[in-house]
């Protein structure tokens, strides 16, 4: 009977550290990292897509952008009064993908760097940059909320439950879109 609990529990851990592999919105293959607890924001204000899917969308935000509080000062300080954890996640770049520090952001061991198809961090363009992440062990997906938001959202939001394992969330807020 020991003998067959342990190899169930082996098998449910075997399964729980298994990567699900899913298509991003830049059509690449993403293995999405089984347990992202280290996340990396290619845009700061996808903190609002987060904070669908999540109570507190800063508990796993190691690292963003700054570009909130730079172009929507408003926005960012209704967040910061609700969630001042905010202020306090170093900023990885202003408010361009150029400049975006690689070092600064690998210096935080992001496990899952979410960036946009476009927008104010780095995008699929950025080939060099995305295989030095991946090379350090980041996975990156891609998401869209700018580029075609109509069509994109929806799917993205998917993406991020997929990799938060907020899946019944994104599910909730998918069919509310729709």
């Amino acid at each position: 009977m020991r003998a067959l609990l342990a190899a169930f529990a082996l098998l449910v851990a075997i399964g729980a550290a298994r990567a699900e592999t899913v298509t991003d919105l830049a059509g690449r293959s993403v293995a999405l990292p089984a347990n992202a607890q280290r996340i990396l924001l290619g845009e700061g204000r996808v903190i609002a897509a987060l904070a669908i899917l999540e109570r507190d969308p800063t508990r796993r935000v190691v690292g963003m952008m700054g570009e909130f509080e730079r172009y929507d000062p408003g926005g960012y300080a209704q967040y910061k009064a609700a969630l001042p954890a905010i202020a306090k996640i170093p900023r990885v770049g202003r408010g361009t993908g150029e400049s975006f520090s690689l070092e600064a952001s690998l210096a935080l061991a992001p496990d899952l760097a979410i960036f946009g198809l476009e927008g104010h961090g780095p995008t699929p363009k950025d080939r060099e940059l995305i295989e030095r992440l991946e090379k350090a062990g980041v996975t990156v997906l891609f998401i869209d909320f700018r580029k075609e938001p109509l069509v994109n959202t929806p799917r993205s939001i998917e993406l991020l439950g997929a990799a938060l394992g907020r899946r019944a969330e994104a599910a909730a807020f998918t069919a509310f879109y729709r």
